[in-house]
């Protein structure tokens, strides 16, 4: 893919595991196969960000992910997975009703590393912020499939 630049094989994989670990993905995946075995054609249907400059951010986001699990820190854990959350949120553009859509199907479910990264509680609710309205745009207009 043309996009990624000069960005090097590591940085690549660390993007790839920051889109395909979000909560977005998941919902995603769910949305086409609602099933336990997801054929590679539903993966192959996500849509990646056209920027390098967001392939960064995301490469960044999964390197930290990545380290907070090694970490064993709960409360890194939950910050770096909430980052990651907001890294998709910004790369994707996506607008406050598609946050508040995968909110509500991902409330109090526990993600991939065990803790809850949408809590369904209000006392606990941490919830995404959209990006700035102006910018919003549906994220299938502004990636790549």
């Amino acid at each position: 893919w043309s996009g990624w630049g000069g960005m090097e094989r590591e940085d690549q994989l660390y993007a790839l595991l920051a889109i395909l670990g979000s909560g977005l993905a998941a919902c995603w995946l769910d949305e086409l196969e609602p099933r336990r075995n997801i054929s590679a054609q539903a993966y192959g249907s996500i849509p990646i960000p056209l920027t390098q400059s967001a392939m960064s951010d995301l490469a960044e986001a999964g390197r930290n992910m990545v380290d907070a699990v090694q970490s064993g820190n709960h409360n890194v854990l939950y910050l770096a997975a909430q980052a990651l959350e907001r890294a998709v949120a910004t790369a994707y553009r996506l607008p406050k009703e598609a946050l508040s859509a995968i909110t509500r199907t991902l409330s109090g479910l526990p993600a991939p590393e065990g803790i809850t990264r949408y809590p369904s509680g209000p006392e606990e609710r941490g919830e995404l912020q959209s990006v700035d309205e102006t910018e919003a745009r549906q994220f299938l207009v502004s990636v790549q499939f």
